[in-house]
């Protein structure tokens, strides 16, 4: 699992990051296999969120978490 060599494309919010960018703070977010599989996750298939979209996101969980 690899950060490719252009650039990324948060699913959040939009912003274009560098790859650099990805790999120090950006979160890469691949969907479960289906129940039972043993094979390997397809490349290509996760999204990418940007720190202000993944705090974001925590944030929501941790108030649903709360209530």
């Amino acid at each position: 699992m690899g950060v490719p060599s252009d650039d990324v494309t948060c699913a959040g919010c939009g912003r274009v990051g560098t790859a650099a960018e990805a790999t120090l703070g950006w979160s890469f977010d691949v969907p479960p296999r289906p129940t039972g599989s043993t094979e390997p996750s397809r490349s290509g298939e996760g999204t990418y969120l940007c720190p202000e979209c993944t705090r974001r996101m925590v944030r929501d969980v941790e108030a649903r978490l709360d209530l």
